[in-house]
């Protein structure tokens, strides 16, 4: 016969937390999961290595063309390895295959997808591909606050650029013209 306590002790499940262990991502990984902030700093510090292999690979050609040519595609397959690394890592996040990291190579929709893993959350706690990364570091903030800063810039340069262009060449016509660069004559006023 069970009677209602209120006195008696509670029956909760302490263990529910356990499943809060993290692990501390690593940038040269190829396993593990990455959360949103971390994918942004990492597709930024890949695309940064990339355009490295290229500078070289260009640096190369001025000696020898062919060999600039099989650098080149080597920065590239490299540059996609490692996109597909990071989009696989972001995918065990969200505890999805690394299969939909091929997504990334068919157009448009490479686009419509790059914006869902930036900003889709991740799976709580520990999923099929391992524990949830731990919380994020400064460094990785700041280097993550780069990117949209970096293209706010190049969207203000690509509007203001073209403007300014736009105004020296008709300062340009106007002087040649002959229209004074003296202040314009206000004329008085007849009473």
């Amino acid at each position: 016969m069970t009677t209602n306590n209120p006195y008696h002790s509670p029956n909760a499940q302490l263990d529910q937390f356990d499943d809060q262990e993290t692990y501390s991502p690593r940038f040269f990984s190829v396993e593990g999961r990455l959360g949103r902030v971390r994918y942004i700093a990492y597709t930024m510090g890949a695309t940064l290595l990339g355009y490295l292999l290229i500078a070289v690979a260009g640096a190369a050609s001025i000696g020898s063309e062919s060999l600039g040519i099989l650098l080149m595609g080597v920065a590239v397959l490299l540059m996609l390895a490692g996109t597909i690394v990071v989009v696989g890592r972001r995918l065990h996040d969200l505890d999805m295959s690394r299969w939909f990291s091929l997504l990334m190579l068919v157009p448009l929709i490479n686009t419509l997808f790059g914006l869902y893993l930036m900003f889709a959350p991740g799976t709580k706690g520990r999923n099929r591909f391992g524990p949830m990364p731990e919380p994020n570091g400064r460094s990785v903030i700041v280097v993550a606050c780069i990117v949209p800063a970096v293209a706010i810039i190049g969207i203000l340069a690509a509007i203001a650029i073209p403007q300014y262009a736009e105004y020296t060449k008709r300062a340009k016509a106007a002087q040649q013209q002959g229209q004074p660069a003296a202040p314009v004559q206000i004329p008085e006023a007849s009473e």
